[in-house]
């Protein structure tokens, strides 16, 4: 019969047996045949069992087991009921009519029950699913210290969203072996430089192993690449004397479009009044070469579908459904997630570079006396 089942479906009850489960799976003892026992003859309403199974299969997990092992003291009805679990729960996980919310925890259950969740995983981590859905599976990965995850996220970089590496970074940089990893992929050019925020390359340069600090720092040393040599060519426009009703002028033609400085120009790109840094040299150094340094979230996409089109611009919003990019003309394109046959970052900013091309050295200095006017 029917035991209680409002109650164990309140989010306090689940989250109260997860933790109890989670307990029960730190011990010694094996105690999933009874839990499973329970949970079956109880008839417990479906999501409460999927958070006790959860809770205990991390639980085993933390204790230096699997739930795979445990689960093999398992009588064959018992078997055939926690197979029946992973299978309803991962095809709640890849239902696109389900929340985000009940997907990411669907997917914590089926990833911490099934026997090839690494198959699972390569399914969820896909531009097709939510940012959520993806989260779930990369917090997934990161209970193990399995090589083949740090792998996985890593290959898995390009087609993925601003919100999601910003987890797969995270992920890489909490093990010693998948920050070298991660170093291992800046260096052989899968993943760009461009693409670890300040923050992170700072924790990178500074970090207690001296060898991971020596590589991150050939990674994010000076550039070589030819827009060092055009940054160079126009530093003598630092010594100039510029005109600020001229640099307005430039402003308005050249960065307005995308640029903000007070109450001139549209927010596409970074506010130009709350940059980090404001001083001349880093001006003219993230005007010129754009690729340098630059947040995550104003690098450029490339979307093709599954009709054939192709569809670039920097990631404007997301949605479980939709993905919007914004072209440099201010207008959008929503591409709907079911359509969508890969998505891949240019890795490099959505401002392009050779803005040298439309201004002298004498008009960067203008456009600089503008950009760092008081105000």
């Amino acid at each position: 019969s029917d035991v209680c089942s409002s109650d164990l479906q309140s989010p306090f009850a689940k989250e109260t047996l997860r933790q109890l489960a989670y307990q029960s799976g730190k011990s010694s003892s094996n105690n999933l045949p009874n839990l499973v026992s329970l949970m079956d003859k109880a008839s417990f309403p479906r999501d409460t069992a999927w958070a006790i199974l959860a809770g205990f299969a991390e639980g085993k997990q933390k204790s230096g087991t699997s739930f795979g092992k445990a689960s093999s003291e398992l009588k064959l009805e018992q078997k055939k009921w926690v197979e029946k679990q992973g299978r309803e729960s991962f095809a709640l996980a890849m239902d696109p009519s389900a929340t985000d919310v009940d997907r990411s925890f669907a997917i914590t259950t089926a990833l911490n029950i099934h026997s090839d969740s690494l198959g699972y995983l390569k399914t969820l981590l896909d531009s097709k699913h939510p940012s959520l859905v993806q989260i779930a599976a990369i917090k997934h990965l990161r209970n193990s210290a399995d090589p083949a995850n740090a792998k996985l996220m890593i290959e898995s970089w390009n087609g993925l969203t601003p919100m999601v590496r910003t987890e797969i970074i995270t992920a890489l940089m909490s093990r010693i072996p998948w920050t070298s990893e991660l170093l291992k992929a800046l260096e052989e050019g899968k993943i760009q430089s461009a693409q670890i925020d300040l923050a992170k390359r700072q924790l990178l340069l500074k970090n207690q192993n001296s060898s991971i600090q020596k590589r991150a720092e050939k990674i994010f040393g000076p550039s070589n690449s030819s827009r060092q040599e055009v940054v160079q060519a126009y530093k003598s426009s630092l010594n100039l004397e510029g005109s600020y009703a001229k640099g307005m002028e430039i402003f308005k033609k050249e960065c307005a479009s995308c640029h903000k400085i007070g109450q001139e120009g549209k927010d596409l790109g970074p506010n130009l009044l709350t940059v980090g840094t404001r001083t001349p040299d880093a001006f003219l150094y993230n005007i010129l070469d754009p690729s340098r340094e630059v947040d995550a979230k104003y690098l450029n996409y490339v979307i093709s579908t599954k009709d054939g089109k192709t569809f670039t611009g920097m990631l404007a919003s997301e949605s479980a459904s939709t993905i919007t990019l914004v072209k440099t003309d201010g207008s959008t394109d929503a591409i709907s997630r079911k359509e969508i046959e890969s998505l891949e970052s240019t890795g490099v900013s959505f401002m392009p570079v050779g803005f040298e091309e439309k201004i002298t050295k004498q008009q960067m200095a203008d456009l600089l006396a503008f950009l760092l006017a008081p105000r």
